[in-house]
């Protein structure tokens, strides 16, 4: 997308990070959390579950740092993507779909 290589080596650390933190924590942010309701004498749970297809429509300036940011806590909770890739960056949008299918997703399953 035309960033300076150490730019663009940097977004790729980065996005490295999301994917060890989210991997590391999701079950730790899929597990029910116990909620005590105003009288402490009944309590409730607050569980996560999916909430269906999540639309992501991405800019061109940050082409797999946004993306990332914006995917991996809702596919974490089992939610479908859609994204829309910028234009701009269309060998990118590639990128991160052989990316996605190199780790087990197959086609349509991210």
């Amino acid at each position: 997308m035309g960033k300076p290589i150490l730019q663009a080596e940097g977004e790729i650390d980065k996005c490295i990070s999301h994917i060890d933190y989210y991997v590391e924590n999701s079950e730790r942010f899929m597990e029910d959390e116990e909620l005590k309701l105003k009288n402490d004498s009944q309590t409730g749970i607050i569980t996560h579950q999916p909430i269906g297809p999540v639309l992501v429509i991405m800019p061109w300036n940050f082409p797999f740092w946004l993306p990332m940011k914006s995917v991996l806590p809702p596919m974490i909770l089992g939610n479908s993507i859609m994204m829309k890739h910028s234009p701009s960056t269309p060998l990118c949008a590639l990128a991160l779909d052989e990316a996605f299918r190199e780790s087990g997703f197959g086609k349509g399953e991210y």
